[in-house]
């Protein structure tokens, strides 16, 4: 897990589009993972996943 500096998003466009709401949303892997201050215990974030505490920027 890394912390990810706020700018790097800004070149990237994204939607964020939660996962519940697909039919099958196994096939979308998540690209960043937002609020990780308060991410509970049991929670893995991948190996280069982009992190941030809170909202980026």
């Amino acid at each position: 897990m890394r912390q990810s500096d706020p700018l790097e998003l800004t070149a990237h466009p994204m939607v964020a589009v939660k996962a519940g709401t697909l039919d099958d949303p196994a096939p979308f892997a998540p690209g960043i993972s937002l609020w990780n201050s308060t991410r509970l215990p049991w929670v893995e974030v991948a190996e280069g996943i982009a992190c941030f505490e809170r909202n980026p920027g």
